[in-house]
């Protein structure tokens, strides 16, 4: 029964780690959005006091490269997430061969 009860609580282990990796991976993103967000805001107080060409080059340099992090971010936490998974699959399997080979042997 101790094996059962490490098989399970590994697997729940596993899926608290892909979650809590979800969630910070989405909170990161969300400060981040927000940070750049505000930069913008900054960026468009001083388009109105400055000149408008120099300023609208800033803005979209600075979307494009918040975009890129972004995609950085997103493209990083999905292969985080993907390790996760297959770990997870490669345990999974192999944990439900021990779960049935002890109901075998009990029977």
């Amino acid at each position: 029964m101790d094996e059962l009860e490490f098989v399970l609580r590994k697997i729940i282990e596993i899926d608290n780690r892909a979650i809590d990796l979800q969630n910070r991976t989405e909170q990161t993103i969300s400060e981040k959005e927000a940070l750049l967000n505000d930069e913008i805001k900054n960026l468009d107080e001083q388009l109105n006091s400055n000149s408008n060409t120099k300023l609208e080059r800033e803005v979209q340099k600075n979307i494009a490269q918040a975009h890129d992090m972004a995609k950085a971010i997103s493209t990083e936490s999905q292969q985080q997430k993907q390790n996760i998974q297959s770990k997870y699959a490669a345990i999974k399997d192999v944990l439900k061969k021990q779960i049935f080979n002890e109901i075998i042997e009990i029977n």
